[in-house]
């Protein structure tokens, strides 16, 4: 991990790893990639970074920013909510790298993703934010949920990636539960 994007983007006291062993995924992960899923194909209506949809993601906010972050941020809290979390236990962020930051902060930045996974990618004007699918080990690529990524009207929508993509940065791991513990 020395020297990886995921090393700089966190200082190193704050980034928890994956035990190289036990990868288990995350239930918050898993149960906010199942609120993604449900989601695709809702998002901008009227104009580009507007509509019903994305003022929902961004809780009441109208502000015509990007909404990637917005919408991963209302997935996971509706998934702490179906889980009885209480409260989220990673801070609303609408800022792509900001919100992955938080993720990896109160999880864990991995190398093996597993569904539920943020994945952070650069892109022009900022970053982007993605929650993984699934994988397909054969064809080196992965599928992931995103919201606001293409032209308007963007949509949620299911992507195809390779692995190795130039302007992917790295995987974070949302917080790991008693449930989501692997007996030995």
């Amino acid at each position: 991990m020395r020297g990886s994007v995921a090393a700089r983007l966190l200082p190193i006291r704050w980034i928890p790893r994956e035990a190289p062993v036990l990868n288990p995924p995350s239930t918050l992960g898993r149960a906010a990639l199942e609120v993604a899923r449900v989601e695709i194909g809702n998002g901008e209506a009227i104009q580009n970074n507007h509509g019903p949809d994305v003022v929902r993601y961004r809780r009441g906010i109208d502000d015509g920013g990007p909404w990637c972050a917005a919408f991963l941020a209302w997935c996971i809290e509706e998934a702490a909510h179906h889980l009885g979390l209480g409260t989220c236990p990673v801070r609303r962020s609408h800022s792509a790298r900001t919100r992955w930051r938080r993720a990896a902060a109160a999880g864990a930045v991995v190398e093996h993703p597993r569904a539920g996974d943020l994945g952070l990618w650069t892109r022009t004007g900022g970053a982007h934010i993605g929650i993984l699918d699934r994988i397909e080990t054969l064809n080196n690529r992965f599928w992931s949920v995103e919201g606001n990524k293409g032209g308007f009207p963007s949509l949620v929508d299911e992507y195809k990636h390779p692995f190795g993509e130039p302007h992917f940065l790295g995987w974070a791991r949302l917080p790991m539960f008693r449930r989501d513990s692997v007996a030995p």
